[in-house]
Order: structure tokens, then C-alpha cells, then sequence
């Protein structure tokens, strides 16, 4: 779980090079964060960028997106 816009070194990074099957999902509610974090993840299919407020584990949990990514 990662938030704000991805650029060097971030989560998904640093966790794929260890373990590159890992799966990193980023929440954010900035409009302007989340379409610029989509782009740089467009050709990552183990991490999404999904708009929900970090304080909201339910509805990160919950999230499509994150449902489809993650097996709790």
C-alpha cells in the first residue's frame, strides 16, 4: 500500500525488485495524482492507483480495483 504520485524508488519499485511477483496498490484522492500515477503504472499490471482516502481501509479494501489485485 503506497499513497501520493509514484516516482523513483517508490513502494512498487522497491518491492517488485525484491519479490517481482509482488502486488502494490497506491490510494489517493488528488484528481491530478491519481491521472498522472495511472500513467506512469499504465504498462504495470501489479499495481493500481485507486481513489480512495487512506483513512479508509474499508473502502480501500473494497475498492474494484484493489479486490481484483490483492486475495485477502
Amino acid at each position: 500500500l503506497g499513497s501520493g504520485l509514484p516516482t523513483a524508488d517508490n513502494v512498487h519499485q522497491v518491492a517488485q525488485r525484491r519479490v517481482p511477483d509482488a502486488r502494490v496498490v497506491y490510494v489517493d484522492t488528488d484528481p491530478q495524482v491519481l491521472v498522472h500515477g495511472r500513467a506512469l503504472l499504465e504498462e504495470n499490471d501489479r499495481t493500481r492507483v485507486v481513489p480512495v482516502d487512506v483513512r479508509d481501509p474499508e473502502g480501500i479494501r473494497n475498492h474494484p480495483d484493489t479486490r481484483e489485485l490483492i486475495d485477502f
